[in-house]
């Protein structure tokens, strides 16, 4: 990966420069190196999954950055950047509304399965989770 990132970066934003682009690899790498972070680059993750349903009789329509979807669990990770915030609870209200849409609506297309929402920050990198539903 460190070997191939630069290339691919310049195919990808050849318009950056490339103290820019080497930043960019720089953290990607990290990112991908780092193991508490490897279920969402897993096998049974998937990345940009549209989503669509209502939600009190409320059309929700979106994006999910990566859902990672196992035998029991269900999750939805969506990616931010920018200064993380020091919890969750921390995050911009419209950040936290978002994931929780998906998570009622994944709760009901995964019937019997733990579903769990994230804010992932890529400048830190932190992982941010949603508390449980009671």
């Amino acid at each position: 990966r460190p070997r191939r990132a630069p290339a691919l970066a310049g195919r990808l934003a050849p318009a950056l420069p490339a103290d820019l682009r080497a930043g960019v690899c720089e953290v990607v790498l990290d990112v991908l190196g780092r193991p508490e972070f490897a279920f969402m680059f897993a096998g049974n993750s998937r990345p940009e999954v549209r989503i669509a349903g209502e939600l009190d009789d409320h059309p929700v329509e979106g994006q999910i950055d990566r859902l990672v979807v196992s035998d029991h669990e269900v999750v939805v990770v969506d990616f931010k950047t920018g200064a993380p915030p020091a919890s969750w609870d921390d995050a911009p209200a419209g950040y936290r509304d978002q994931i929780a849409d998906y998570v009622r609506l994944l709760a009901d297309a995964y019937p019997g399965r733990r579903v769990r929402g994230m804010l992932f920050y890529i400048e830190g990198p932190v992982l941010l989770a949603m508390a449980p539903e009671r």
